[in-house]
């Protein structure tokens, strides 16, 4: 018997999901059947961060960059954190990183 690998899934964004407005896509992990999923959610998620923290830099949590891209609209505030390639969402057990398109080829390329 083969241990299934875990896979990853990417989803196109429309207006019906938060984050549409700044970035194309965002990616989960989806886990073979019957495979405890809670710790590998987390661990899988984090290699993902941390492999866009390495590649892109920093960035910041989905509802911190759309605030801070609205806020920089109407007057200056320090770019901190707010990378124009990724960004993240976490609330209980969904884990998702939002990416660009440029940032969704490279992930692809390295990932799938």
């Amino acid at each position: 018997m083969s241990i299934e690998k875990v896979k990853y899934k990417s989803t196109k964004l429309d207006g019906r999901y938060a984050g549409y407005r700044f970035f194309s896509h965002y990616v989960t992990a989806v886990f073979p059947r019957g495979m405890v999923q809670t710790h590998m959610s987390i661990t899988e998620f984090n290699k993902i961060r941390d492999w866009c923290l390495t590649t892109w830099g920093p960035s910041c949590e989905l509802y911190d960059y759309e605030y801070l891209k609205q806020v920089k609209s109407i007057h200056p505030v320090q770019d901190y954190n707010v990378n124009e390639y990724w960004s993240y969402y976490v609330k209980d057990s969904v884990r998702r990183i939002y990416l660009t398109s440029k940032a969704k080829i490279w992930f692809d390329l390295t990932w799938m």
